[in-house]
C-alpha cells in the first residue's frame, strides 16, 4: 500500500540527488536535469492532487514547492562542492494537471518565480503537444509554452516538447522565441533525424 514518506526519508532523498548529481560530475557529465514532470516524486510533492501532507513539506503552494527546492539545493551544491568546470543543472516540469485540484499556470508560475530565485540554466516544459493551452489558472488564451517563455525571461533558457516530427515544425518553434527544441519520439522512428535535416533529406 502506498504511504507518505517519513521526514528523514524525505531528508535522505534529498540528499540523494546532491549525491547522484557527483557522481554525474565525476562521470565526465555537462550537467543534469532535475525531473519535476510526468507524475514523478518531484511533481507529486509539488501538487495538490496527490500532495495531502500536514507537515512543512505539504499544504499551501508555497510548503509543496519546498522538496523540489530543497532538491535544487543539493543539486547546486554537491555542483559548486565538486564540479571544476561548468556544469549545467536543468529542471523538468508539467505545467498542469487534469485533476481537480490539481496542477494549473497558477501553480507552475509560482514554481517557475521560485526556481529562477535559486538559480538554473534552463527549463524543460514536458508537454504532449508543444502548442497546447492552458485550461486553468491564467487568463490568457495563449499556448501555455509562450506564457511559460515570458515568464521566464530573457535569462533562462526554455526547452520545448512534443509532437515535433519535421525540420519545419523545430525551425516554427525556434522562431517562436523558444530557445531549445527536445525531440523523443521522432529520434525513436528515425534515428538520423538531425542528420538528414541537416542535409536537407526528407525525414519520416
Amino acid at each position: 500500500m502506498p504511504r507518505a514518506l517519513a521526514g528523514d526519508e524525505i531528508d535522505g532523498i534529498i540528499a540523494d540527488f546532491g549525491a547522484a548529481t557527483r557522481r554525474a560530475i565525476e562521470a565526465g557529465f555537462d550537467g543534469v536535469e532535475i525531473h519535476g514532470a510526468n507524475g514523478y516524486l518531484l511533481q507529486q510533492f509539488f501538487s495538490p492532487h496527490s500532495n495531502t501532507r500536514g507537515d512543512r513539506w505539504g499544504g499551501d503552494l508555497q510548503k509543496r514547492r519546498a522538496f523540489p527546492l530543497a532538491v535544487l539545493r543539493a543539486v547546486k551544491g554537491a555542483v559548486k562542492k565538486h564540479a571544476s568546470s561548468p556544469f549545467l543543472v536543468g529542471y523538468r516540469f508539467s505545467p498542469e494537471e487534469p485533476e481537480t485540484p490539481g496542477i494549473t499556470m497558477t501553480e507552475t508560475f509560482a514554481l517557475i518565480d521560485a526556481l529562477k530565485e535559486e538559480g538554473l540554466d534552463y527549463l524543460h516544459v514536458s508537454q504532449m503537444d508543444l502548442w497546447s493551452r492552458p485550461h486553468r489558472g491564467t487568463g490568457d488564451g495563449r499556448p501555455r509554452i509562450e506564457q511559460i517563455v515570458d515568464r521566464a525571461g530573457d535569462g533562462l533558457p526554455v526547452i520545448g516538447v512534443g509532437s515535433l516530427y519535421s525540420a519545419e515544425d523545430a525551425l516554427k518553434i525556434l522562431s517562436s522565441g523558444i530557445s531549445l527544441v527536445a525531440l523523443g519520439r521522432p529520434l525513436l522512428t528515425e534515428p538520423d533525424w538531425v542528420q538528414k535535416v541537416a542535409e536537407g533529406r526528407a525525414v519520416k
